[in-house]
């Protein structure tokens, strides 16, 4: 918002908007990965609801996704427990019944590419396999099987659902590894940005570590560039969520869009290679 350069916006200034909009939907996900998830649903989220002490914003409806960690969302777990209609528990849907959600919303996806009977395929292979995100895993799989046919190099109608990856990571690995095999630079970006935390890491210093971290790519004689830094990240930017960080020169920030993620690549990059881009160099 213009007023407020610096990114940190007021909440009372965005009930007021809201407000003048007239009667609104508020759609978020992924609350447990917030910087703030305690403070994002006790000082936004729960007044908008009309569940808090005041209700800000008349009219307002909120839906947010979160995987259920009542203890840290005591808030919620209370309004949950006095109004059980209004919490949707997707763990509890049938095989069955996701096997059929998926397979339309896959088939969708691949159309006019594959046909539905491999969309179903798929779709039922990942309601008796994959524990959590199943859609997340449909959708970045539908990406993957796309743009390998469109690059001339479509997955094996037999591969397609038997070597097919079931969880995030699964997919991650499998995506990755097609990468960095077209572009090998994007291996070593991608592993220190599992050590990214918070809000995220400028791609200065991703750039910086990432060279520290592959040493075999720093000691060339043309080393990669930020900007091929840069495009690494293009690559991957399926899997990626930025931000801006509050600083004068407003630089971007990078992360993975997916904490399941960033615990799986964490420890691929050496923790002593971000320490020593931090430390003060010597004279």
């Amino acid at each position: 918002m213009p007023d407020h350069p610096e990114g940190a916006v007021p909440t009372g200034d965005v009930f007021a908007r809201l407000r003048r909009a007239g009667p609104v939907v508020v759609v978020l996900d992924a609350l447990d990965e917030a910087e703030d998830p305690a403070a994002v649903l006790r000082d936004l989220l729960l007044p908008l609801s009309g569940t808090g002490p005041t209700d800000p914003v008349p009219g307002c409806r909120v839906l947010i996704g979160t995987r259920p960690w009542w203890d840290a969302f005591p808030d919620l777990r209370n309004v949950t427990e006095n109004r059980p209609d209004m919490l949707e528990d997707l763990d509890t849907q049938s095989p069955g019944e996701l096997a059929q959600d998926l397979a339309e919303y896959l088939g969708d996806l691949l159309y006019p590419h594959y046909a539905q009977t491999t969309a179903d395929a798929i779709a039922d292979r990942l309601a008796r396999t994959s524990e959590h995100g199943a859609f997340l895993v449909a959708a970045l799989y539908a990406d993957h099987l796309l743009t390998q046919a469109a690059t001339g190099r479509p997955v094996p109608d037999e591969s397609i659902v038997s070597e097919m990856p079931t969880t995030i990571t699964q997919m991650f690995d499998l995506h990755a590894t097609s990468l960095t095999r077209k572009n090998p630079w994007v291996g070593p970006v991608l592993d220190v940005l599992g050590r990214a935390r918070g809000q995220g890491i400028p791609l200065e210093i991703l750039h910086t570590v990432a060279l520290a971290h592959a040493a075999e790519f720093g000691n060339r004689p043309l080393p990669p560039t930020l900007e091929d830094t840069r495009e690494a990240l293009t690559h991957a930017y399926f899997y990626l969520r930025t931000a801006t960080a509050a600083d004068p020169e407003q630089r971007t920030l990078y992360r993975y869009f997916h904490q399941a993620l960033t615990d799986h690549t964490a420890r691929r990059a050496d923790p002593a290679c971000q320490r020593s881009r931090n430390s003060p160099r010597s004279p």
